[in-house]
């Protein structure tokens, strides 16, 4: 008789992912989201994907091949990653929505009636991230012919029948990252603006810039009317976000494409932990997606002094020491992992 096959614990997941039902009450009521922001090894896969570096058609955006179509798709996550504006707010931008103003090109965000802002601060005038500009996006704004319509991304508006459009896309979104192995329940689209601000903040912008571009509350800056000096001062800011890219031309596209993204020079580490009955670390393993044999492994023994736990925590914090970790969903698990390296 064949042995029973055993399955890993990424099957298990995704098996039990399987069985929850398309419900977002489901999610919102059993599961909330912590909205994690991104780590720099799932952006620069995100930024290097199909989508960007060449996809094999409309409908196929996460497999490899030789078009890149800019559109929505291409252009909303990017701005959304460079903004951390809302995503309603970029998918109801009108043509007209883009600005020349103390010469800078601008987005006038939240500006018509059925923008969704939540305050009167979500309407602002940003400046255009550099990482657009040098992606060919005023050219390519430039050249939209007039059959294109009102919107700039008409074809995100159409994929909703009950005018919500934030939900529709996301969900598009959504299938193409499970596609590409980057889904993920904290670390979703959404979270792409919480990742923005954390780049902000890491770059010393100051909290008035942060919420002038995001739209939160307005700082020391009136940003619907701010002057020159202040345009030159928040496009600045904005471009303190680095993503690493190296942006060129290659022979069979006709505008700039990303060559590759130099975020992550080393591969992820996930963590995976147990808890004892007093919420502290019974074993730690710490792993990379392509082995299979852990980089760090360590279970707590009955007999574990405090010298030998200091040593072993010492060990792992060497080993950690500046690496892009995934850390478990759960928070008492995180923090056992915590609380193990603090012992170091």
């Amino acid at each position: 008789m064949e042995p029973p096959k055993a399955l890993t614990y990424k099957e298990l997941e995704r098996h039990i992912q399987a069985q929850q039902p398309d419900d977002e009450l489901y999610i919102r009521v059993t599961k909330p989201k912590l909205r994690m922001p991104w780590s720099e090894e799932r952006l620069a896969k995100f930024l290097t994907c199909p989508i960007y570096t060449g996809c094999f058609s409309e409908h196929r955006r996460w497999k490899r091949g030789s078009m890149i179509i800019r559109d929505a798709t291409y252009w909303v996550p990017l701005i959304v990653l460079t903004l951390g504006s809302r995503i309603a707010e970029i998918l109801l931008l009108k043509r007209t929505d883009i600005r020349f103003r103390n010469n800078a090109y601008c987005f006038a965000i939240g500006s018509g009636l059925e923008q969704p802002g939540k305050t009167e601060d979500s309407k602002r005038i940003v400046p255009i991230p550099q990482l657009l500009l040098d992606l060919g996006f005023i050219e390519w704004f430039q050249a939209l012919p007039d059959s294109h319509g009102v919107l700039l991304f008409p074809e995100a508006a159409r994929r909703t029948t009950s005018g919500d459009v934030t939900s529709a896309f996301g969900k598009h979104l959504r299938r193409i990252l499970e596609r590409l192995d980057l889904a993920d329940f904290d670390e979703d689209f959404y979270a792409m603006r919480k990742t923005l601000l954390s780049m902000l903040r890491s770059a010393s912008v100051s909290d008035g810039q942060r919420q002038a571009i995001a739209g939160h509350k307005h700082g020391s800056i009136l940003n619907v009317h701010y002057t020159a000096h202040q345009t030159h001062d928040l496009k600045a800011a904005v471009d303190k976000a680095d993503f690493k890219l190296e942006i060129g031309r290659r022979r069979k596209y006709g505008f700039p494409v990303i060559l590759r993204c130099n975020l992550a020079q080393q591969e992820e580490l996930k963590v995976d932990v147990t808890i004892n009955d007093d919420g502290q670390a019974a074993s730690v393993r710490i792993q990379t997606e392509s082995a299979t044999d852990p980089v760090f492994e360590f279970v707590k023994q009955p007999n574990s002094t405090a010298n030998t736990l200091r040593q072993v925590a010492r060990e792992l914090r060497d080993i950690v020491s500046g690496r892009s970790l995934r850390l478990p969903k759960d928070v008492m698990k995180r923090g056992a992992f915590e609380h193990f390296l603090a012992l170091a």
